[in-house]
Formats: structure tokens, C-alpha cells, sequence
């Protein structure tokens, strides 16, 4: 197999893992995790709301100044849903008492809750369709995490945000209801 063929086959796999699971397949200790993940995620993004950092990326042109359906949190206002999940994500990690998973070397619920309210507030999506979604990003960011740490982690790369990103794409694959190709 050719190195381009062999890198699809790999995308494609991960994508019919991150589109295939069910709610009602998945293990009762993961769903009870993931409620207390998107739970603890959701206060340290309030609590992180005031803190300087997300000031003054609120007070950056163009970011977070349109209106839109999504919420910034702790802010009182609404804005696109890019917007929101940026600010919420500076939010969520400002303090820096997220959630942290040694597989990643990082913080895998940062990257994930702010694009779940994102798109909660745009999608219609069920609470078991948040759950499901939150497990599989959380799956897929550590999965990835144990093909790469800790050299990743040690050349200087920051997993909430490298490895985080793949956990995002997988929360918007099911919440969109892509398919395997679009994913």
C-alpha cells in the first residue's frame, strides 16, 4: 500500500470509529464520566470567564463582536459559533483546573465542551447526543495521544490544542451527522 493510500485508509477507519457508536452502546461508567467532564468543564468555564485572558481576547476586532445563536458563557450575550467556542475554550482553560489525561499529556475537555454548547446552540441535538459525541471526542483525543506522547509533548507541543483539535472535529462529525467521507 502507497503511503497516500495508507494514510486515507487510516482517516477513513477513524472516521467510521468516530460516526459508529451508538448512546445506548456505550458503557454506563463512560456516559457517567462524560456528564461529570462536560459538568466540571462548564464551572471552570464560568469561573474562567472573568479572568483577564478571555477579556482581552473579547476585546480583540472582529472576535466574538457579532451577534449569533451561540453563548458566550459567564458573558450575558451571544455570538457566532466559532466565536463562542474560542472564547469559551480561553475560558475554560484560564484557570487551568480543566480536566487532565495523562494519554494526551493534556487537557482533553477544553477543546471539546466549548464546541458542544456551540453547537447545542445551533444543531438540535439530543442530551445523549452530547454525551455520545463528548465520549467519542474524548476517545479520539486519547487514542491519538497514545500514538504520540510523550515525544510529542516533549518537542515543545502543547496535546489540549494539537491532539484537542482531532477530539473537536469528531464532537462536529456526529453533532453535523456527517458522513464517513465528510469526516
Amino acid at each position: 500500500m502507497k503511503p497516500k493510500e495508507y494514510m486515507v485508509a487510516i482517516a477513513r477507519q477513524l472516521a467510521e470509529r468516530i460516526l459508529s457508536p451508538a448512546y445506548a452502546e456505550l458503557p454506563e461508567k463512560a456516559v457517567r464520566w462524560a456528564k461529570i467532564g462536560v459538568l466540571d468543564t462548564l464551572g471552570v468555564t464560568i469561573a474562567g470567564a472573568i479572568e483577564p485572558c478571555t477579556s482581552k481576547a473579547l476585546g480583540v476586532h472582529g472576535i466574538a463582536d457579532a451577534d449569533g445563536p451561540s453563548v458566550l458563557i459567564g458573558q450575558g450575550r451571544r455570538t457566532s459559533i466559532l466565536d463562542a467556542a474560542f472564547i469559551n475554550g480561553i475560558a475554560a482553560h484560564a484557570i487551568d483546573y480543566d480536566d487532565v489525561n495523562n494519554q494526551i499529556g493534556g487537557h482533553p475537555s477544553v477543546p471539546i465542551v466549548p464546541a458542544l454548547f456551540a453547537f447545542g446552540d445551533t444543531v438540535p441535538i439530543s442530551g445523549e447526543a452530547a454525551i455520545a459525541a463528548y465520549i467519542v471526542g474524548f476517545e479520539t483525543e486519547t487514542q491519538i495521544g497514545l500514538g504520540v506522547n510523550y515525544s510529542h509533548y516533549a518537542k515543545g507541543w502543547h496535546p489540549t490544542a494539537t491532539i484537542g483539535i482531532f477530539g473537536t472535529v469528531a464532537v462536529g462529525a456526529r453533532l453535523l451527522a456527517l458522513s464517513v467521507e465528510q469526516t
